[in-house]
């Protein structure tokens, strides 16, 4: 191939006046058809949790199907992820290693089929050893980036790219180490997921805190006993008459209905 003989200095054209720029505006992700990822995708982000560093990183006995699953409302999930609005989704993260690999996957096919903006909310320390933080994240994707397989390295470039311009932001709140559950949460947490258009919570320890960690009786329906939540509740079956408020009692509702408002957390599978 012949190369194109550089110009002498004196030959090149004078450069024009460099003036100020617009900003650069944010494009947004083409939308595309809903298109349904792998169930393995799912699983895995879902089954991911075995792979707690606090316990074990390898756990050959850990189970991947679905058939282990208490509950799996995925089609309500894939509904609400893929309506209408630029609203973000929210995936709270648990656990860094395998668990926070297989949720970037997750978020990578969100941004892919132009759901809109993923917030992904990470301690801004560890609570318990393995608990994943922005640096874990920053880390995993260092080691995307050296895989030897092609598509893996075009998820981590991905994903960089997304961080660069807006759509993944990274998140780190306080509240997610305190000793408390979500009844509690501060009021700029708590208007985060009632704007969002979608709320993942991952892994047992946001499970106990969504439901306050106490004895439900097991045939309590998951949206009364999470039914205080800041988000429109969904559920895919009839929806409950009333709604606890955060003083109610375990196993009883309140006296006067009440109906959060905001956008919808959905029941994902879960393998309590």
């Amino acid at each position: 191939m012949r190369r194109r003989p550089l110009r002498a200095p004196e030959a090149r054209p004078a450069r024009r006046p460099r003036t100020a720029r617009r900003p650069r505006r944010l494009r947004r992700p083409r939308r595309r058809p809903p298109r349904r990822p792998p169930p393995r995708l799912l699983l895995a982000a879902l089954w991911g949790n075995q792979a707690d560093l606090g316990f074990r990183t390898d756990n050959p006995d850990a189970s991947t199907s679905a058939g282990e699953i208490v509950a799996d409302d995925s089609d309500a999930l894939w509904a609400l992820a893929d309506g209408p609005g630029d609203a973000p989704v929210i995936v709270v993260a648990d656990n860094a290693g395998r668990e926070i690999t297989a949720d970037l996957a997750l978020v990578d096919h969100l941004l892919e089929t132009g759901t809109g903006p993923v917030e992904l909310h990470l301690k801004p320390h560890p609570y318990f050893v393995s608990d994943a933080t922005g640096r874990d994240v920053l880390d995993t994707l260092d080691v995307l980036d050296r895989d030897p397989h092609e598509p893996v390295r075009g998820l981590a470039g991905r994903l960089r790219d997304a961080i660069r311009l807006g759509w993944l932001r990274l998140r780190a709140h306080g509240a997610y180490v305190h000793p408390t559950d979500y009844r509690t949460i501060p009021s700029d947490l708590a208007d985060d997921f009632a704007t969002a258009k979608l709320v993942i919570l991952k892994g047992d320890l946001n499970y106990r805190r969504l439901v306050g960690d106490r004895q439900w009786d097991p045939t309590t329906p998951f949206s009364e006993a999470a039914g205080y939540f800041p988000a429109r509740w969904r559920p895919c079956g009839p929806p409950s008459p009333t709604w606890p408020s955060a003083s109610t009692p375990p196993g009883s509702r309140s006296s006067t209905p009440t109906r959060p408002t905001g956008a919808s957390p959905a029941p994902a599978p879960s393998s309590r």
